[in-house]
């Protein structure tokens, strides 16, 4: 299991952060390599989402998952092509807020052998940077 979370303090009140973060046509706008987000069925506090990346692994570029708000942000779990779990929180932090973004992974089985081959600390170093300018996007999308 990869497991890589990155924190952010932004001048933002809180509860336009959260907003922001609840939204999932937002992680178009905000997360690297989202090249779309389709609303599939809305109920309430939750939404099937298919999020379509710009991933190389081959099958990996059509993640379909529920995407559901919290307290704090968002939560988005697809189990297909390869699990794949994104949270997007917002805390009070001063006069602003500390946002954490966190995504938990594995390898998509369709790399067989392969994987043991890619170091998990490279792939942990580039979900990190993806993960470091998403929430310099969102601050900018937060900030106008």
């Amino acid at each position: 299991m990869i497991s890589v979370e990155r924190t952010r303090t932004i001048n933002a009140p809180v509860e336009k952060v959260r907003a922001a973060l609840s939204d999932p046509q937002q992680l178009q706008q905000t997360m690297p390599g989202v090249r779309s987000v389709e609303i599939l069925s809305r109920t309430g506090d939750q939404a099937r989402v298919a999020i379509t990346t710009g991933m190389t692994f081959p099958g990996t570029d059509r993640f379909e998952g529920d995407a559901i708000v919290t307290p704090e942000g968002m939560r988005f779990n697809a189990a297909q092509p390869m699990p794949l779990a994104l949270d997007l929180t917002a805390v009070p932090h001063g006069d602003g807020s500390e946002v954490t973004a966190r995504i938990e992974t594995d390898l998509p089985p369709g790399l067989g052998a392969m994987a043991r081959f890619i170091p998990q600390q490279m792939i942990e170093g580039r979900i990190g940077v993806e993960l470091d300018r998403a929430l310099e996007r969102l601050e900018r999308v937060v900030r106008g």
